[in-house]
């Protein structure tokens, strides 16, 4: 546009310079007139030419400026999608850190419940005989050697597991003279897995024991029962002991 308007602005002038050159010379020397007319159509013609040139040339330079413009603009472009790639880079990269210490954290805990192992004992401090009972009776355990994880409750005498895996459990009784038999039982969820029983056959003391692997689910319970009319002894050496840990994760 602006170029345009130069040429067409050049052309007025010319043609202005054109009618007062002939009229000049027409007053001067009217014989003359028409050789002299040639010779500004002449310089015309040169002046038009050099101005076609510039024009060209001016031409070129607003096409140039047009090219670095619009590439300018296309930088600018991409420099705005990089930056939105960046900042959603960012967020995404938020997003993973939040998520893996999310991740960190669950396996700690995970692995801080993984960690159980218990064993008690009876008594405290005074030795003494428990049973018999007309009713079976839940054994409280109130002498805690061990409880990692605190899966034992030294009030109850339960075990509750905190996690699905296999549990190693054992119990160790000592039965005294006075009467047939004695033992303990294990139960998990109310129901008999095993006895610890022997009978005492004129000896002055026995020590049953019994072991056992279970595949129990979270929440599952385990204790040992005193079977009605049964009695047994503990004192300071803990001869009477409930345990139990977790062998591994299911």
């Amino acid at each position: 546009m602006i170029v345009m308007f130069m040429m067409k602005l050049s052309v007025v002038q010319l043609m202005l310079l054109f009618c007062a050159l002939v009229t000049v010379e027409s007053n001067n020397n009217p014989e003359g007139t028409q050789s002299d007319m040639y010779a500004v159509l002449r310089r015309m013609s040169a002046v038009m030419a050099e101005q076609k040139v510039e024009m060209e040339h001016a031409k070129t330079k607003m096409n140039d400026l047009e090219t670095r413009l619009k590439a300018a603009e296309r930088k600018v472009e991409e420099l705005q999608r990089e930056g939105d790639e960046k900042t959603k880079a960012v967020q995404e990269m938020k997003i993973w850190t939040n998520i893996i210490g999310s991740d960190v954290k669950n396996l700690k805990i995970n692995s801080e419940s993984n960690k159980v192992a218990f064993s008690a004992s009876l008594v405290t401090t005074n030795e003494g005989q428990i049973g018999p009972f007309n009713t079976g009776k839940t054994l409280v355990y109130k002498n805690i050697i061990t409880n990692i994880g605190q899966a034992y409750n030294p009030n109850t005498g339960i075990f509750t597991a905190p996690v699905r895996g296999v549990y190693l459990f054992s119990l160790f009784v000592l039965g005294v003279a006075g009467a047939d038999a004695t033992g303990v039982d294990l139960y998990r969820n109310g129901e008999f897995v095993i006895p610890a029983y022997a009978h005492l056959s004129g000896q002055n003391y026995v020590n049953p024991s019994a072991g056992v692997n279970l595949l129990l689910e979270a929440g599952d319970t385990v204790y040992a029962f005193l079977p009605p009319n049964r009695k047994i002894y503990d004192n300071v050496h803990r001869h009477c002991s409930f345990s139990g840990v977790l062998v591994f994760v299911m």
